[in-house]
């Protein structure tokens, strides 16, 4: 089969025939790879260069077609621009027009009528099948979404056009903000049930708000599978990006708020109370038990409500017209009437809840939009047409990883999704964007392409397919502006300068992480914090900064078979010899000292004042506020560089580590302060469990002399394995799925910024 033949046809379907990996050496895709995605992504079976050619020329021949693009973007509704493939007949009484798209939000025009547009035709040049017009429309657009009606007597043509502002402002209300991060679940006052819910959040709230802070960041709270034997409550590891997870849900507000007898005595029976008083003594947070003990109060209200004709209101009418999918979303979940009605119910109240916060709360949610969703969940099964499902979404080899990275998620497919003008994207945005004040896209990049493996082949045989170059950015900057919020892009890693220099053009803040700049001398890490951008000491998938500045964590990944032994007396030297000139300029004796004294300088140098939070969580006052040894300050974002820094040890928010254990079908979460590498430590990488009765690793006694209290990072089934334990006696060991993200090595041990370039060379052989 012919190469060049094979990479044109490649290229014109969107995939791309090489990239540049982290040694900046150029990776060329194996033709094998771009036959299998290629047949893949166009439904068509590829055996020689004649089909290669067929592919081409229809390729070549769709403009004609269609003879305008399916979709068009229009910064600030200024300069639209786009080509028109026709004959010099069909400019003949051209006329061109816009009304709001339907369905659009926004300073839509004006009641679904028509306005013609002013525009002008430039001939490009002639060809065989006609002329190529560049038509420029001079008459502006309203920002939101519009359709673009190009006809003349004879034909007529629909643009879905998008106008979203120049640059997303930050909303003066967000500027120069900050806040923790807290993963809900650990958040608990003795009298949670089974793990933290709404009724600890708006607690913590209050007190977060008196220390001066604007928003809670958390992981993503989306609907998930809890039932046995299929428990799996990692956060990225959704079935849905519509829908919420009603484990959140503040049962006794929810009794309280609908007044049923059957509830209220079921909530205060003594089994009720025996087995809540059960869950909250575990070392494990029990999903699957939770949810069951949550959920046989919460039948009773959805019964109640659906009997009662509660949901006739206006209240569950706006619901419903929020959520079209909702009662699709109940029929996938349960195929009982009984038990649709609990999960529309249950969607109800959670979205009733959070909308109550909102109204309610000083403090602001800090959600986190997911890369993915499970190929089993709703959203795959519901519009599967939009999927790219012969293939899952990655990421490429690198140091440590490497074979690459398989995260098990369906990509978007960009032609169906485009035909569908992205209606799923918005609706999960604005879903998010609904309830939270700021909102964290996860893996920023897989707005412009992503990397693709195609089913039954390595990580490393993967390819990367593009996206429409602006389309899926566009709509995220009209939503976030249209809902007044926003946007967080997580852009480390390896990432392409042009992603970085448009999010920057746009005004979608970006990432700054003290980890991954500690190669760098403090002086130069701390003048060159972007000034817009959330910064801080890790992310929820890095290890603690005091461990990371001792070098704590290496031990334990040659434990885990990720850095092989050979090479950890050079790692740590490493790491001790980046960390020296930190400690010195900051008179930190350790690690955890480190965290705190840097956390002050940062503060300084971006911000007029310091903040009352860090004066109250650095102070012995602060154990009097919070149980947490799980969270975290992260400051944030808005036009001016902020920070996360390590609290010290307090005690409101639980040490809820993140554990995949099993127990016969269950899944559960250890709540202890996290270790290292058992918090990090990717299902694929390690799967051996150790003693029943096994102690916690000497690591986690270390951090509590450190007294400290970081980032809660990596939460817990989400993608990684956590304690070594055994399973019950017949128990099923889970089928593993990497769902890793930048796991914790690639940025501790391996991203490229925070290394020398010896240990980049020792990186590549290293096993």
């Amino acid at each position: 089969m012919n190469q060049t033949l094979l990479r044109r046809a490649s290229r014109l379907f969107g995939l791309q025939t090489s990239y540049q990996n982290v040694f900046n050496e150029t990776v060329w895709a194996s033709d094998a790879v771009l036959v299998r995605t290629l047949q893949d992504l166009t439904r068509t079976k590829i055996t020689s260069n004649d089909d290669l050619r067929r592919l081409i020329t229809d390729r070549l021949q769709q403009p004609w077609r269609n003879a305008v693009p399916s979709t068009l973007v229009g910064w600030g509704g200024k300069g639209l621009r786009f080509r028109l493939y026709a004959s010099h007949e069909f400019l003949k009484n051209l006329a061109i027009s816009a009304k709001a798209a339907d369905g659009a939000t926004g300073q839509a025009l004006a009641n679904q009528a028509t306005h013609p547009l002013d525009f002008t035709a430039t001939l490009i040049r002639n060809s065989e099948r006609g002329s190529i017009f560049e038509i420029a429309i001079e008459t502006s657009l309203p920002l939101g979404y519009h359709v673009i009606t190009v006809e003349n007597p004879q034909h007529a043509h629909e643009i879905y056009c998008i106008c979203p502002p120049e640059k997303l402002e930050t909303p003066k209300h967000l500027k120069q903000t900050e806040g923790p991060f807290i993963p809900l679940y650990a958040l608990r006052t003795g009298t949670e049930i089974g793990m933290g819910s709404l009724r600890e959040l708006k607690k913590i709230a209050a007190k977060l708000h008196q220390e001066g802070n604007s928003w809670i960041a958390t992981l993503p709270l989306l609907a998930g599978n809890f039932d046995a034997p299929d428990c799996d409550p990692s956060p990225y590891s959704a079935i849905t990006r519509l829908f919420w997870n009603e484990l959140y849900i503040d049962l006794e507000e929810a009794v309280q708020h609908y007044g049923t007898a059957e509830a209220k005595d079921r909530l205060g029976s003594n089994d009720f109370q025996t087995e809540a008083k059960r869950l909250r003594e575990l070392d494990y947070a029990d999903y699957h038990a939770t949810y069951q003990l949550k959920k046989s109060v919460l039948k009773i209200l959805a019964k109640d409500f659906f009997e009662q004709g509660d949901n006739t209101t206006q209240e569950f009418k706006a619901f419903a017209a929020e959520n079209p999918a909702v009662h699709r979303y109940a029929a996938f979940r349960s195929s009982e009437r009984e038990e649709q009605q609990f999960h529309i119910f249950a969607q109800f109240e959670m979205c009733r809840q959070l909308r109550d916060f909102q109204k309610s709360s000083p403090v602001g949610l800090y959600l986190d939009f997911p890369v993915g969703v499970t190929d089993a969940g709703f959203d795959f099964h519901d519009q599967p047409e939009i999927f790219f499902k012969e293939v899952s979404v990655g990421a490429p080899p690198e140091p440590v990883f490497q074979n690459g990275q398989d995260w098990g998620f369906p990509a978007f497919h960009p032609a169906r999704l485009r035909a569908t003008r992205y209606t799923y994207f918005q609706q999960a945005l604005r879903n998010h964007l609904r309830f939270g004040r700021l909102l964290r896209l996860d893996h920023v990049m897989g707005l412009f392409r992503v990397y693709c493996i195609p089913k039954g082949w390595s990580a490393k045989d993967g390819v990367y397919l593009r996206f429409p170059p602006e389309d899926l950015f566009a709509i995220a900057i009209l939503e976030a502006h249209l809902a007044g919020c926003d946007f967080i892009g997580e852009n480390l890693g390896t990432v392409p300068p042009e992603v970085n220099a448009l999010m920057q053009k746009r005004g979608i803040k970006g990432m700054w992480v003290l980890e991954m700049e500690f190669a760098h001398s403090p002086e130069k890490a701390l003048t060159q914090i972007p000034e817009t951008s959330l910064a801080c000491m890790n992310t929820h998938d890095m290890p603690m900064l005091a461990a990371f500045a001792e070098a704590k964590d290496l031990p334990q990944s040659c434990e885990l078979g990720i850095l092989a032994p050979r090479y950890l007396q050079s790692f740590t030297t490493d790491r001790l010899n980046q960390a020296k000139p930190w400690t010195e300029k900051f008179g930190a004796a350790n690690g955890g000292e480190l965290a705190r004294n840097v956390s002050i300088e940062i503060r300084s140098r971006n911000h007029s004042t310091l903040s009352r939070t860090l004066k109250t969580f650095g102070a012995k006052s602060a154990r009097r506020i919070f149980r947490a040894r799980g969270a975290s300050i992260q400051t944030g974002a808005a036009n001016s560089a902020s920070f996360c820094p390590d609290l010290d040890e307090t005690p409101w928010v639980s040490a809820v580590k993140s554990v995949n254990g099993r127990h016969g079908d269950r899944l559960f979460r250890k709540r202890c302060t996290p270790s290292l590498s058992r918090c990090f430590a990717s299902r694929r990488d390690h799967q051996t469990l150790g003693d029943e009765n096994e102690e916690l690793d000497p690591c986690t006694r270390t951090f509590h002399d450190f007294s400290l209290c970081t980032k809660f990072v990596c939460s817990t089934t989400h993608r990684h394995l956590g304690l070594r334990r055994a399973p019950a006696v017949g128990a099923r060991r889970r089928k593993s799925r990497n769902h890793g993200h930048q796991q914790y090595l690639q940025t501790c041990l391996c991203s490229t910024p925070s290394l020398s370039e010896r240990t980049r060379r020792l990186l590549r052989v290293a096993t």
